[in-house]
């Protein structure tokens, strides 16, 4: 990577999709969505036999999309599973099903061609959508259709698989089943024509943590390939042919970048304390064997947030309560000696669980989340109620309640729970330790019944994702709206400080977790506002350490 190209250096303006810095050499991508295939005809008499061509294409990506997930979620990377859980219900839709077998009867033209035209079209009318959720739905239509015609034309290897070293990739656009398919310790950064902050690119590029820049001012084929770039995820300036002197100071500014880091890791064991002598509790949020192990090494308070999201998406079926058992007292081990917050399954919304056959709701945000989707499926609950009723004979164990809106949720759950805990004592013949029980502040409704809530908990955890996008009735990922959102910032924290300054309840038994914890500007306000207990990812805490060492 030292030798400096002899060809003409350029500089090219776009924008940062994932931040970070990056030097390689340009590797370009084309999907087979972007190639032309062979269109040719097929006899009436053939017509059965090619749509069973399709379908059987079709049941080996739903097959494929279940080890993708958990590839990913092995990785704890819960984004991309989210995305491939979406994938999974699309693809073994049966109207979709129903459109390609209309278009071969109409059109009697091969497999390849009639997957090219049905998706597109679904495409297409997905795009004309007023709503930038169902928008956002093309790239997951565009994936599915690259993933059966790579099966249909033979052409499942990736070309991605094999990527050179040191390389940056250049691609019109990149969808879900690329990124997967990236040999990663070979991939230095990525350029796409197509995308956005809302995008599947920019999502799966910041989970993995590579930068990527799209919205050039000038044509993708200006880089040629084989050239060396430079990539500022900060600027979203790309260098092409960069001099002796640009190569040194990129090198110059990840030096800096990685020294910072290491300097900031070496306090990571110190107690963390305000300037003024405020200790401050750092809990992380962990679920992956990663951020177990990450969490230990960055010294934090105890878990703060076990989403079980993760284990159930894992799986093509419900976990049974061995499996759960199994699954969380592996990860366990390493923090049998400080507390551990579990919140029960954290299911409706955006989230959902295809192998359960639900009806679809006509607002997901509004309907089933929740406790709500508990207390409704109670043979999903009692399984997660058992495990973690076992596992607090041998861990500390805090049970949490998520999308708590009235007091009536926690006391049937907390009558199902204590119906659990008589069954198992009569199988294993002793009385159970008591646990500790928690209600997620994730709505206004839970703010205003915050008094009455306090009677029947010991603690309360605030996500202050979802209360500020409730609040606002704003989504956090809406451009059109996410000024509203960012105005819920200041309330949130207001609300937090009333709660703390009326002692409605200890301070040291409420805690704070969402993006808003990791905003330094915002983390101050939080503390300022009397609140001593946050839970961050496992990564990011001597980076909130740091910060916390700062406030006044």
């Amino acid at each position: 990577m030292g030798v400096v190209n002899k060809n003409k250096r350029l500089i090219i303006h776009g924008t940062p999709l994932s931040h970070g810095f990056a030097i390689g050499r340009a590797f370009f991508y084309e999907d087979i969505l972007s190639r032309n295939t062979v269109v040719r005809s097929i006899a009436g008499n053939r017509i059965d036999e090619e749509m069973a061509r399709i379908l059987t294409a079709m049941s080996h990506v739903s097959d494929g999309i279940d080890v993708m997930r958990r590839d990913v979620l092995t990785a704890g990377n819960t984004v991309a599973s989210s995305i491939f859980a979406a994938q999974k219900e699309m693809i073994n839709d049966k109207q979709l099903a129903k459109d390609l077998k209309g278009e071969l009867d109409r059109q009697h033209v091969n497999a390849e061609q009639i997957v090219k035209n049905v998706f597109r079209r679904l495409a297409d009318k997905l795009q004309l959508s007023d709503s930038e959720i169902i928008r956002s739905k093309v790239d997951d239509v565009e994936d599915l259709s690259l993933r059966v015609l790579r099966i249909l034309t033979g052409h499942e290897w990736n070309p991605l698989s094999d990527l050179p070293e040191n390389s940056i990739i250049i691609a019109k656009r990149l969808l879900p089943l690329d990124t997967v398919h990236i040999k990663r310790k070979n991939l230095k950064g990525i350029i796409v024509e197509n995308g956005s902050s809302y995008s599947h690119s920019a999502i799966l590029a910041k989970s993995f943590g590579i930068t990527c820049i799209t919205d050039l001012n000038i044509p993708l084929d200006r880089i040629k390939f084989g050239e060396q770039l430079i990539l500022d995820g900060s600027t979203g300036i790309i260098i092409v042919n960069p001099t002796e002197k640009d190569i040194v100071e990129h090198k110059a500014k990840k030096t800096i970048l990685r020294k910072n880091y290491s300097k900031i890791r070496e306090h990571t064991e110190k107690p963390v304390k305000t300037k003024k002598g405020k200790h401050i509790r750092i809990y992380a949020n962990a679920f992956s064997e990663d951020d177990f192990r990450l969490a230990r090494e960055n010294s934090c308070d105890g878990i703060g947030l076990v989403r079980l999201e993760q284990l159930y998406m894992f799986t093509n079926k419900l976990p049974t309560e061995d499996e759960i058992i199994n699954e969380l007292s592996n990860k366990f081990q390493s923090f049998s000696d400080k507390n551990i917050t579990v919140r029960l399954l954290d299911i409706g919304g955006d989230k959902s669980l295809p192998y359960l056959k639900l009806k679809p709701e006509l607002n997901p945000s509004l309907g089933l989340r929740g406790i709500r989707f508990l207390l409704k499926y109670k043979h999903v609950l009692k399984p997660q109620l058992r495990a973690i009723y076992k596992l607090n004979e041998k861990f500390n164990l805090n049970l949490l309640i998520p999308m708590v809106t009235t007091v009536e949720d926690i006391e049937t759950t907390k009558n199902i729970l204590s119906k659990c805990r008589k069954d198992i004592e009569k199988e294993c013949g002793h009385q159970l330790r008591d646990i500790s029980i928690g209600a997620m502040l994730e709505t206004p409704s839970a703010f205003m019944h915050i008094e009455e809530i306090v009677k029947h908990v010991s603690f309360v955890a605030v996500g202050t994702n979802d209360l500020i996008q409730y609040m606002m009735v704003a989504c956090r990922e809406s451009p059109d709206v996410v000024h509203y959102y960012e105005k819920g910032y200041a309330l949130v924290v207001k609300m937090i400080g009333q709660i703390i300054d009326k002692n409605i309840i200890d301070k040291n038994n409420i805690y704070v977790c969402g993006e808003l914890v990791s905003n330094p500007d915002w983390l101050e306000k939080l503390l300022k506002s009397g609140v001593t207990c946050i839970s961050v990812p496992s990564y990011s805490i001597p980076e909130i350490k740091e910060a916390i060492r700062s406030v006044q």
